[in-house]
């Protein structure tokens, strides 16, 4: 009788630790606020797990002074982020004009820190778009 006891008493510790770790919760994904974060064309990130996700969906132009050319313009690089696959942000990266790099949406704040590569004369212009990464960095109002 006391093996059966035992034996039953076993099978339902067991099943009891198998029940415990089931209902452990998943840790929570840090959220990406204030940190710079590279992204490829078409490559998306989430910012806030379930809540807030970025893509670069595109660059719209890039007219940037080439490397080893004298520009009497400097030019600039415009890109298009998509925010939860519906809204766009257009960013401007313009040398001396730091604000076109900032755009406000919906109590955040998305900031372009770079577009990469930086054009060069011995580079067959314009480059193809799926060569270009940005960094993007957005932050909480």
């Amino acid at each position: 009788m006391k093996t059966m006891q035992l034996f039953f008493f076993a099978v339902g510790a067991f099943f009891a630790l198998i029940a415990c770790d089931e209902k452990r919760e998943e840790m929570p994904i840090e959220d990406k606020f204030g940190a710079p974060i590279t992204l490829k064309v078409g490559e998306s990130s989430d910012i806030q797990a379930g809540l807030l996700t970025i893509t670069f969906d595109k660059l719209v132009e890039d007219s940037r002074c080439p490397n080893g050319v004298e520009c009497f313009w400097e030019g600039q690089a415009t890109v298009q982020l998509l925010v939860n696959e519906s809204t766009t942000v257009d960013l401007i990266m313009r040398a001396g004009m730091e604000d076109l790099a900032k755009d406000t949406l919906d109590n955040y704040i998305y900031t372009l820190l770079d577009v990469s590569p930086y054009p060069d004369m011995s580079d067959e212009l314009p480059l193809p778009s799926e060569v270009y990464t940005v960094e993007v960095q957005v932050d909480k109002l």
